[in-house]
Parts: C-alpha cells; sequence; structure tokens
C-alpha cells in the first residue's frame, strides 16, 4: 500500500480507509478492499503499480512467476472463456 500511496494509485483518504477496514476486519478484508478500489479507480496504470509493488515481496514470488510465465492473451482466455459454449469473448475497449 505505500508503494502505491507513493506513485499516486492511492489516496492519503484512501490509505486511511484501508488501514481502519484492516483493524477492524483484518488483513483478508483489507486485500480484497484494495483490489475493489484499484478496479475502480481511474488511474491508469493501478494494476501495473500493483503488480511492480508485488515484485519486491518475497512471499509472493509464486504470484510474480505466475504472472510472468504466463502470457496476456492466455490470461485473457482463461477469464473470458464461456463454460456453456466455449467461445471466448473478449473486448478491447482501449488498446
Amino acid at each position: 500500500m505505500d508503494f502505491l500511496f507513493s506513485k499516486g494509485v492511492i489516496s492519503h483518504d484512501k490509505m486511511e480507509a484501508l488501514q481502519r477496514v484492516k483493524d477492524r476486519e483484518g488483513e483478508r478484508e483489507q486485500c480484497r478492499t484494495l483490489l475493489t478500489l484499484l478496479h475502480a479507480s481511474d488511474h491508469p496504470q493501478a494494476f501495473i503499480q500493483l503488480y511492480a509493488a508485488i515484485k519486491d515481496e518475497s512471499h509472493l514470488q509464486w504470484l510474480v512467476e505466475r504472472i510472468d510465465n504466463e502470457s496476456v492473451i492466455d490470461l485473457l482466455q482463461q477469464l473470458y472463456i464461456s463454460k456453456p459454449t466455449g467461445c471466448v469473448n473478449i473486448c478491447f475497449s482501449e488498446i
């Protein structure tokens, strides 16, 4: 969170709100709230900055390796394959 704050992805108010969530509901809920906040963010590099932040976290190297070893297209196909038809539904609104 500190890294995201330093990059301007998270505002001071959001940082304080995330700390209150952690204090009240724990780290798991704080993580869920952070991801929701990033998803709703207007910051164009919110998830790129999140990736940059986790690259230095030794306990998250498994996640970094998984991201690094997958192509973006493969990841998108995994996310958007419709189960009943097997069709791939990919929509690129801004490339």
